[in-house]
């Protein structure tokens, strides 16, 4: 069916069955609205943007972003939900957002644009103040935040440290288990706080 004809069939119907917008107009359909519709919808539910963006068949995540309108309430049902689950090295539940901030794009830049990516969380250092002076060494550094996405890679990382350790200490690297024992305490208290949250 073409484009044309599908917008046409449904612009018929809404003149004759008086489908209208908010003030009264007739509503005039364009086919694209049910990309953005069933795009909203998709990231309403919690689907990936790598799933949306390969369903919609875009080049790039920006393009599948356009369509991504959260509504209010799902916003700020999610901010809560991800809020209680990201935690520090200590394991400990961290404060994500700035209780004065109420604008919830402004609260999501500050936590997404600001913030460091890591394969394994997320550096609360924003980017802008200065260079991280504790680089390849997250697990031990007060700004790095984890959530239960990355379990997984902290289980993984904690089996490899065991190993570190283990031939660490065959060697009697003494500095090495130190190093190593301080990352898999942190890791401990990491898997331990996400597994129970």
């Amino acid at each position: 069916i073409l484009k044309e004809s599908f917008t046409g069939a449904l612009n018929t119907l809404a003149e004759r069955e008086n489908i209208c917008d908010s003030q009264g107009k007739v509503w005039h359909f364009h086919s694209h609205q049910f990309r953005h519709s069933i795009a909203t919808k998709m990231v309403n539910a919690g689907v990936p943007t790598q799933v949306i963006q390969r369903f919609l068949g875009h080049a790039s995540p920006d393009m599948t972003m356009r369509y991504a309108h959260l509504f209010d309430q799902t916003l700020k049902t999610e901010i809560a939900k991800y809020q209680s689950k990201v935690v520090n090295i200590a394991g400990e539940i961290v404060e994500t957002m700035n209780p004065e901030l109420d604008d919830a794009d402004l609260q999501w830049l500050k936590r997404n644009i600001q913030a460091q990516a890591l394969p394994n969380g997320s550096c609360a250092l924003p980017t802008v103040s200065q260079e991280c002076p504790h680089a390849n060494a997250c697990l031990t550094c007060s700004h790095f935040r984890t959530t239960i996405e990355f379990l997984d890679v902290h289980k993984e990382e904690l089996k490899k440290t065991n190993k570190i350790i283990e031939k660490a200490q065959m060697n009697g690297w003494t500095r090495q288990v130190e190093m190593n024992e301080k990352n898999k305490r942190n890791l401990e208290k990491i898997i331990n706080r996400l597994e129970n949250t």
